[in-house]
C-alpha cells in the first residue's frame, strides 16, 4: 500500500474509511512476523527491513532513501543508537 493511499476515519457519505486490513494486510503481518535481519546495528537492520518492504511493494524507494538519510543525520549528530536485543524466540 502506498503512503498516498492512506487516510484516516470515516469518509464522505457514510463511507467507513479505511479498515484495519487496508492499513495492514495479512500478507504484511505474516511477512513482518517471519522477517529477521542480519545487520549488527539498528540503522543497518532498519535499512534491511525498508529494502525488503520496498521489494514487496509496501513502501516506495523514497521511503527507503528517507530512512537512510534519517539514520545518517542521527549518526552525524552523534545520537547514541540503542543496541539490538535478541528476540525471545532467538534467545531460547
Amino acid at each position: 500500500m502506498r503512503s498516498s493511499q492512506v487516510g484516516w476515519g470515516a469518509g464522505k457519505n457514510g463511507d467507513p474509511g479505511l479498515l484495519e486490513t487496508d492499513l495492514c494486510p495479512p500478507q504484511l503481518v505474516e511477512f513482518l512476523d517471519k522477517w529477521h535481519g542480519s545487520a549488527a546495528t539498528l540503522p543497518g537492520r532498519m535499512e534491511e527491513l525498508m529494502v525488503a518492504l520496498y521489494e514487496r511493494d509496501y513502501v516506495e524507494l523514497l521511503d527507503v532513501e528517507l530512512t537512510q538519510a534519517w539514520f545518517e543525520a542521527l549518526i552525524d549528530a552523534d545520537y547514541p543508537m540503542p543496541a539490538l536485543i535478541a528476540s525471545a524466540s532467538k534467545a531460547a
